[in-house]
């Protein structure tokens, strides 16, 4: 398969958390997107997240240094530190491209990380695919 695009943000809603995971899977069947919530055992619903945080982070942490890319889904009214630590991670330690999608305001330090911000999530994908490329 080809780049490894890592995926961080907020989750679609509550009953389908990783719905636009799944939807950028379906429709760019090309591309290797990492889901953060598939690539460990751990329910995030319950407590044992907070009990054991390496169990979510260093599976995480892993995988974005061996990622080509992030793509960050940007929610403005949610509470995203996870997102903010995988974007430092990226930005900081790995040192791959961040595309963000974002249809509220620019953060100074967000936007520091990132190489673009997009209103739109398409175009978040084929902004990555021509950095990659």
């Amino acid at each position: 398969m080809g780049k490894k695009i890592y995926l961080s943000g907020a989750t679609t809603d509550f009953d389908n958390p990783i719905g636009w995971h799944e939807d950028l899977q379906e429709e760019y069947e090309d591309l290797e997107f990492i889901n953060p919530y598939s690539i460990n055992d751990v329910d995030v619903g319950t407590g044992e997240a907070y009990n054991h945080p390496e169990r979510i982070c260093e599976p995480a942490r892993k995988e974005i240094l061996d990622s080509d890319g992030m793509i960050v889904k940007w929610d403005s009214n949610t509470f995203l530190p996870g997102t903010v630590w995988e974007m430092t991670i990226a930005s900081e330690i790995a040192d791959i491209p961040i595309i963000m999608e974002d249809n509220s305001r620019d953060w100074i330090h967000i936007k520091y990380m990132c190489k673009g911000i997009y209103k739109d999530m398409d175009k978040c994908v084929k902004i990555m695919q021509m950095l990659l490329n």
